[in-house]
């Protein structure tokens, strides 16, 4: 049984196909104002010049589009796959989407995993660094020091005691 389309409703649909296939084939009217040149909503929207808020079935074909770029358009709304003619459906589009979801998913945990340890290294090294700084500043400290007689370093050491207050930043005393 096939279902009524108003012309209205076909002509867009010829619209958004035009669109896909203009996309697909890598130059549309429209490049200017697309961020990418790959198939999305988006991207079809801006080549169209229409939205597809109402179209669901054209948003699906752009997900089967995606997965599968040999994927023709059906009058009756289902893709059909030119090879073997099998029918696409929405169950296959959204077990797709699914897949591609937990790839990127996957991905950015990695990308996340990377730049922690990354971090976890330069922070281990950076802490090192200071260590042996202040180890050095320490004894050069020292060492001017007792090149300074007694009465003038009492002051100096009064002076040094009201501007600095003791801070534990985490790091180990040397």
């Amino acid at each position: 049984m096939k279902v009524y389309i108003s012309p209205r409703r076909q002509a867009k649909i010829k619209v958004f196909l035009k669109a896909i296939d203009s996309i697909l084939s890598g130059n549309p009217k429209q490049k200017s104002k697309m961020d990418t040149l790959s198939l999305n909503n988006k991207n079809v929207e801006i080549e169209s010049g229409q939205f597809l808020k109402h179209f669901p079935e054209v948003k699906s074909f752009i997900k089967a589009k995606k997965a599968d770029s040999t994927v023709a358009w059906a009058d009756n709304g289902v893709f059909v796959s030119p090879e073997n003619g099998r029918v696409i459906t929405k169950s296959e589009l959204e077990s797709t989407d699914k897949v591609l979801e937990n790839e990127r998913l996957e991905e950015e945990r990695d990308n996340a995993r990377m730049a922690a340890t990354m971090y976890k290294q330069q922070a281990d090294t950076l802490s090192k660094t200071l260590e042996k700084k202040l180890g050095e500043h320490h004894e050069m400290f020292f060492v001017l020091l007792d090149n300074i007689p007694d009465a003038k370093k009492e002051r100096i050491i009064k002076k040094f005691e009201d501007n600095v207050r003791p801070i534990n930043a985490g790091f180990k005393e040397v």
